[in-house]
């Protein structure tokens, strides 16, 4: 409806009083061979005779032998009859269960087209309305009498759940007991608890729908207004080149979780101009999503973008970036057989993939003692250069390379080489 907080849950109850009931096969089904005799009025004219099974709500009925499978004439159990709306003992009744937020307004459209000339009452447990809508001077009532053929009546429930819009099953149908209430002529409207922050989308339809438990919402609100997402991105900080990582996140709209949306991932690598799109991926319960086997080339840039659904009233929103070092191998292929003293030993390796730039050479005597720190630049992404000892011991050549624009910093492994006479 036009304007805020017009609108409201349009629930239709369609009596049926006196059904033409047929079988699978189309045939009629009979009344039971000691249905009551039909009564004459004292005037001889026929009038109805109490007919079983006849009855519903949109073609449908909930009737009490099916759920406690008592006939009310042998006597009834009370324990059973004390439970026969209990959903968790029999289920749900197959008539319609009218789903509404705790504190929406509601409008029961109560009708009866043909069938039977009787009259029916119509009642929502822990409900009241205006008897008449659009008069506030008229009466509140709790049930509607006077429903027979050709009737309609509107009823505005001012708030799902009552005043104190409370959550739970709420009977709806008729007040009239004996073969009218008994025969099926009720069903449940379910109240739920507003989700935190109302949360917009809809969770499944349990098999066991309790109003009551924790997160259960299969409806959507009555009125969507714009609302902030926000992107969480975790990332590793270094990865050794060629292999691969995982970037993952959650989809929040405050501390609800948005389900079933779309996230892209988008990459800038080292030298591109603007971002780009890698992959999409849906959200999973929780608003998680996850982005597996992600190669970057080089470093790179990564952000998880959200366009957005106006359609329930979500803005767009984008992740923070993350920045993904690519560590470039590094090679020592410095020999390791015994060097005699004096003789000079090559100092050799590369860094993949092929950059420029240098390497940082460190030879040491024993563990702690440096005898040899020096720079070399690459030359075809390889390094070269030629150390002579000048003492004997064991001797360990560590290369680093610092990184540049388009790699990370790494370190070659530890070669170690003995200096003999």
């Amino acid at each position: 409806m036009p304007g805020e907080g017009n609108d409201f849950r349009e629930f239709t109850t369609f009596f049926q009083d006196g059904l033409n009931l047929r079988n699978a096969q189309g045939a009629i089904i009979e009344d039971p061979l000691d249905h009551p005799p039909t009564p004459e009025e004292p005037d001889g004219e026929p009038m109805d005779a109490e007919d079983q099974g006849e009855k519903g709500f949109n073609y449908r009925n909930a009737p009490f032998v099916n759920r406690i499978g008592d006939i009310p004439e042998t006597g009834m159990d009370g324990q059973k009859m004390a439970n026969v709306f209990n959903s968790k003992a029999h289920g749900d009744p197959d008539t319609p269960i009218f789903r509404a937020f705790a504190g929406d307004k509601v409008r029961m459209r109560v009708l009866q087209g043909s069938d039977k000339p009787r009259q029916n009452t119509f009642q929502v447990s822990g409900h009241s309305w205006m008897s008449h809508p659009d008069d506030p001077n008229s009466n509140r009532i709790g049930t509607q009498g006077g429903i027979s053929v050709g009737s309609t009546f509107n009823l505005k429930l001012g708030s799902a759940g009552g005043p104190g819009r409370a959550v739970g099953d709420y009977s709806y149908g008729t007040s009239s007991n004996g073969w009218h209430l008994w025969g099926g002529l009720w069903g449940i409207m379910r109240v739920y608890p507003n989700p935190a922050s109302g949360a917009l989308d809809p969770t499944q339809l349990r098999d066991v729908d309790d109003p009551r438990a924790n997160g259960n919402h299969p409806i959507l609100p009555l009125e969507i207004a714009a609302s902030a997402t926000s992107l969480g991105l975790s990332a590793p900080a270094t990865v050794d080149s060629g292999k691969a990582i995982t970037l993952s996140g959650k989809l929040m709209r405050g501390q609800d979780a948005v389900v079933g949306r779309q996230v892209i991932l988008e990459h800038k690598p080292a030298g591109a101009a603007a971002f780009s799109e890698v992959k999409r991926a849906d959200t999973a319960a929780g608003g998680a999503y996850s982005f597996a086997d992600i190669v970057p080339q080089k470093n790179t840039e990564y952000r998880v973008r959200f366009a957005g659904d106006p359609r329930v009233g979500y803005e767009a929103s984008q992740s923070p970036v993350k920045a993904v070092g690519v560590k470039a191998a590094v090679s020592n292929t410095t020999a390791t057989t015994a060097l005699k003293l004096g003789q000079s030993r090559p100092v050799t390796g590369a860094v993949t993939p092929n950059t420029t730039g240098s390497v940082k050479v460190t030879i040491k005597r024993g563990t702690t003692t440096v005898v040899n720190a020096k720079v070399v630049p690459l030359s075809g992404s390889k390094y070269n250069f030629s150390y002579k000892p000048t003492a004997v011991g064991t001797y360990t050549v560590s290369v680093a390379f610092p990184g540049n624009a388009n790699y990370a910093a790494n370190t070659s492994p530890i070669k170690t080489f003995k200096v003999v006479r």
